[in-house]
């Protein structure tokens, strides 16, 4: 687990912003602003659960947010559709090089990042699994060919107690 997390407005990678205000038990959606040609849903799933989705062409955003006993836990996802092989940055964390040979999904190789750690979950045929790990964040890489096309999606995972108010667990920083 993270020290600590904030709401307020999150960057939702290159698709655009969402704003929100996160209590004890509760998540209150105060804007969504999507950059120029993405269009977003937002659904409030119950008190304390958020997802807002981006769309456009063939890349989809989607943040899920869930705030429970003063902790947040945040998800974004990242996926692109008919991707082409070869080196795919995982934000910060390190980079995860892909081939296509023969009608076949090939870890080429995994840069690390400076302080993350990373561990294959899984290489198949047609599927790899890369994850990455430093100081309770989390982010993985999961490539999969689907009728010889290849989709690519990352995943940004990360808990931590609210800083704020109304968050009786967490400490001023």
């Amino acid at each position: 687990m993270v020290k600590e997390l904030t709401d307020g407005t999150w960057g939702v990678g290159t698709a655009g912003e969402v704003e929100f205000a996160a209590h004890e038990d509760g998540i209150d959606l105060l804007a969504v602003r999507p950059e120029e040609g993405w269009r977003y849903s937002a659904k409030q799933k119950r008190p304390n659960r958020l997802d807002v989705t981006f769309k456009r062409g063939n890349e989809a955003y989607e943040l899920e947010l869930r705030a429970r006993n003063g902790v947040l836990w945040a998800e974004l996802e990242h996926e692109i559709e008919h991707a082409e092989p070869g080196r795919w940055p995982v934000a910060q964390a390190g980079v995860v090089e892909l081939a296509v040979e023969d009608d076949r999904l090939r870890l080429v190789g995994v840069e690390p990042a400076q302080g993350w750690t990373h561990r294959v979950a899984k290489q198949a045929r047609d599927d790899v699994e890369v994850v990455f790990s430093a100081g309770g964040e989390d982010w993985e890489l999961e490539a999969e060919l689907d009728d010889g096309a290849l989709e690519v999606e990352t995943t940004y995972r990360v808990v931590g107690p609210l800083r704020g108010a109304t968050a009786a667990t967490t400490e001023d920083r």
